[in-house]
């Protein structure tokens, strides 16, 4: 664990000019806890942008903050970045042009795997999310957690955690869930608009790769498909990935869940699950990916079906009993 936060809070402090980077495919924790500190730095008189290489997923649509999201390309250089839930900078994806053009720059984290790449960093693995960081760096900046920033930072714990399902859920992350809770959220409406939206797109799409799953070794491994001829007949877009692999994980008896994506010709997204003692970041790391013990993944330069025969075949030779 890297222990910078109370420089970062002084930081914030002397400082003014931000600019948010959430991370590309953004999730609800990259986003929540982005909005969540973009909303701090106003609160505190600073000036900030926050921005987001890929579109925002629908059903983030609801965050306070959200709306003052800016489309990287036309967002202007300011002297200071901050890199919210990136593991490393190939996370921030096009914005890694408003990160490199800053003078200085921080990293708030929690990814076990995370590289330090900034000139000020803290990263705590021990945390469910990077919203429980930026609840304490509230308190670090003696800043008022209102009903807008909880908001925020309760999808962010909640998702990254989900709902309080996962294995990184401990007591702690129940204490930060109760004092955001006790700001007057509304966690019914949160949890409908996170988990009870689904476009139809999306549900096509889930059809489809459903339809391809194969179950292998035994059932140990779960596996299917995105093709870019999924997504055209589907008509859905890269939001509404997001969650498709629980489905796979789910299944009985399988232990690692693996869902390949066509991004672009010969270029795949690798995306790793796991429900038991499988550390899918290590399998991540194999192919210079990274994430957490039950969820990570990795980008390969190579068509589908090969990444997909190399993931099964080396999965196989490390987990399979």
């Amino acid at each position: 664990m890297n222990s910078q936060l109370s420089a970062i809070a002084e930081f914030l402090k002397k400082h003014d000019r931000f600019t948010v980077i959430a991370h590309t495919s953004p999730d609800g924790d990259t986003l929540g806890s982005s909005a969540a500190l973009f909303g701090l730095l106003r609160q505190a008189g600073k000036t900030a942008q926050i921005v987001c290489e890929r579109e925002i997923p629908l059903i983030y649509s609801f965050l306070p903050f959200i709306d003052s999201l800016k489309d990287f390309k036309d967002a202007p250089v300011f002297p200071y970045a901050i890199a919210v839930d990136c593991a490393d900078k190939s996370r921030l994806g096009g914005c890694v042009d408003l990160f490199d053009a800053a003078e200085f720059t921080v990293n708030l984290d929690h990814h076990k795997t995370n590289s330090f790449f900034a000139d000020l960093n803290h990263v705590d693995p021990v945390v469910a999310a990077s919203g429980e960081i930026i609840l304490k760096l509230s308190k670090e900046l003696s800043l008022e957690i209102d009903k807008d920033i909880s908001t925020c930072l309760y999808t962010a714990v909640m998702t990254d955690t989900g709902n309080f399902a996962y294995c990184n859920t401990k007591p702690e992350t129940f204490f930060s869930a109760a004092e955001l809770l006790s700001s007057g959220i509304d966690i019914f409406t949160i949890n409908q608009k996170v988990y009870r939206q689904i476009p139809f797109a999306k549900a096509k799409l889930l059809g489809f790769t459903l339809s391809k799953m194969e179950l292998l070794h035994s059932g140990v491994i779960g596996i299917s498909n995105i093709t870019l001829e999924d997504m055209d007949e589907s008509g859905a877009n890269e939001s509404d990935i997001e969650g498709i692999i629980d489905y796979i994980r789910d299944v009985i008896p399988v232990e690692v869940a693996v869902l390949i994506r066509e991004t672009e010709k010969n270029v795949c997204k690798v995306s790793l699950r796991s429900k038991t003692d499988v550390d899918v970041s290590v399998i991540a790391a194999k192919y210079n990916g990274g994430g957490h013990f039950g969820a990570s993944g990795y980008t390969v330069n190579k068509p589908l079906m090969q990444a997909q025969k190399e993931i099964v075949e080396y999965i196989g030779s490390v987990i399979v009993r």
